[in-house]
């Protein structure tokens, strides 16, 4: 038992979770005198990965959550109706930036391709035109105003800068789902996870909704996946000279 403490002690520096191991077995073999040095050694390396290995998974699954704080939503919800995919796949949002109205949505639920329409709630055509902006898996589209002519558009303001515990919006179905930002990974693709203040909310065919802002009520991404992590979406990041869709009036957008 000495023996395989100490072996297990070394072979821990490379894989912690051998460390308890060591530590047991070195603790059962300290109590007789032969080979105490060694089993002195495999405590003293299984400590150390011992407590290594707490460390890492409460930093992994236990930290995070712990000391994100959620900050209250600051807005009123708009009153906004998400579009419908083409073929009833996943969801959009029309958008103002720069004076000029796009859709927003996802790359996946069209395949990679762009959509040669999409869908109001009421299930009427919005004729798309081109594709001006390609992100990971997010699109944005220029399009036929049509039925949405009349109806305010949500607002963008430029790529946001969040922070753990700030709310989010995610328009999906009757109501806003509520969420909380809990882990931001930027430096891989723009991709941010938010827990749902309701853990039973359905986003299920929510994929390409707006997701807002709870603070100031802006654009701040494109819903993606429902994982482990969370509700995961990408930050929206469009160019100052975006062009391809014509001037129009907007107030502000939807309120």
């Amino acid at each position: 038992m000495a023996m395989a403490s100490f072996v297990l002690g070394l072979l821990g520096l490379c894989v912690p979770v051998l460390g308890p191991v060591a530590l047991i077995l070195g603790i059962l073999a300290a109590r007789r005198p032969l080979r105490r040095g060694l089993a002195i050694a495999g405590i003293v390396l299984g400590t150390l990965e011992s407590v290594a290995l707490v460390a890492l998974i409460w930093a992994v699954i236990g930290a995070w959550p712990a000391r994100m704080i959620p900050k209250p939503v600051e807005i009123t919800p708009p009153d906004y109706d998400s579009l419908i995919g083409e073929g009833l796949q996943g969801s959009g949002f029309h958008f103002s930036w720069g004076g000029r109205v796009y859709l927003g949505s996802s790359l996946h639920q069209f395949d990679g391709t762009t959509p040669a329409k999409m869908l109001t709630a009421d299930l009427e055509q919005i004729d798309v035109l081109a594709r001006v902006h390609t992100q990971n898996d997010v699109q944005v589209l220029t399009f036929e105003p049509g039925p949405l002519a009349s109806v305010p558009p949500l607002r963008y303001a430029g790529r946001a800068t969040l922070e753990r515990g700030d709310p989010v919006l995610i328009l999906c179905g009757d109501e806003p789902i509520v969420a909380h930002i809990t882990v931001t990974l930027d430096e891989s693709g723009g991709q941010v996870f938010c827990r749902l203040a309701d853990r039973a909310a359905d986003l299920r065919g929510c994929s390409g909704s707006a997701v807002i802002s709870g603070l100031t009520g802006d654009v701040v991404g494109v819903l993606l996946t429902d994982s482990f992590l969370g509700a995961g979406f990408e930050v929206l990041d469009l160019p100052e000279g975006l062009r391809g869709a014509e001037d129009v009036s907007v107030e502000g957008g939807a309120e």
